[in-house]
């Protein structure tokens, strides 16, 4: 199987009006998907602080950060359009400059990206795929977080979040056996009771929201794996 393969919805319901006009005027202006597949390293420059989230949903925690912290640029990842429409609305100009869209596939997205470009990349309440079958299906690979790796700078966050204990525990043993990360915050298990508090700093998106049991864990690239 081709690690390009895409499970999952691209499309909902029928847009309404507006949030037709959004995706047919406003994406077009952030989508970055053919200049960041060809000429990435000019775009995602050394000098600005470059923050990426896979996966953004409804971009709720992402409009939150773009809006926390006017410094940042930040890649989002989504290809389930309605979501990423949702997103967009009512972006000001200035969070526009500040906001590239790549509404496709991941996996094509990471090889093509440049070495040592981001601080920070949240991966929050991926699919947790839980059939045994489907497990290869599951993103944080060490393939994948060797790319995580490759694009995060020395120190680089990643910071993953689910409300799935068995997927919580998999995907730590998963960060435990790639060597390239070092646990900071957040569980340090896959038992609820040891779980902390969720963090201000991370809004929640509207499927957060209905998460009964939730948490988070912050790990830090190490330089020498």
């Amino acid at each position: 199987m081709s690690v390009f393969n895409f499970y999952g919805r691209i499309w909902g319901r029928r847009l309404s009006p507006k949030l037709q006009f959004v995706h047919d005027h406003v994406l077009p202006l952030v989508d970055c998907s053919e200049v960041v597949l060809d000429q990435a390293n000019s775009l995602i420059t050394h000098n600005l602080s470059w923050w990426m989230e896979i996966g953004f949903g409804d971009g709720v925690h992402l409009r939150a950060q773009l809006e926390n912290y006017p410094h940042v640029h930040f890649l989002g990842v989504e290809v389930f359009r309605p979501g990423i429409v949702h997103c967009l609305q009512e972006l000001s100009q200035e969070e526009q400059k500040r906001l590239l869209i790549f509404p496709h596939n991941v996996h094509l997205l990471m090889p093509k990206l440049p070495l040592e470009r981001f601080e920070k990349i949240f991966i929050l309440f991926p699919d947790p795929w839980p059939k045994q079958r489907h497990h290869k299906r599951r993103l944080l690979q060490n393939a994948f977080l060797t790319q995580c790796w490759n694009v995060l700078k020395n120190e680089g966050q990643l910071i993953i979040a689910s409300d799935v204990v068995p997927f919580i525990h998999w995907m730590q043993q998963q960060l435990k056996a790639h060597k390239g990360f070092r646990f900071v915050q957040g569980a340090c298990t896959s038992d609820p009771k040891e779980w902390p508090q969720w963090p201000a700093e991370f809004p929640l998106s509207t499927y957060a929201k209905k998460a009964l049991h939730k948490t988070y864990f912050i790990w830090k690239k190490i330089r020498d794996r």
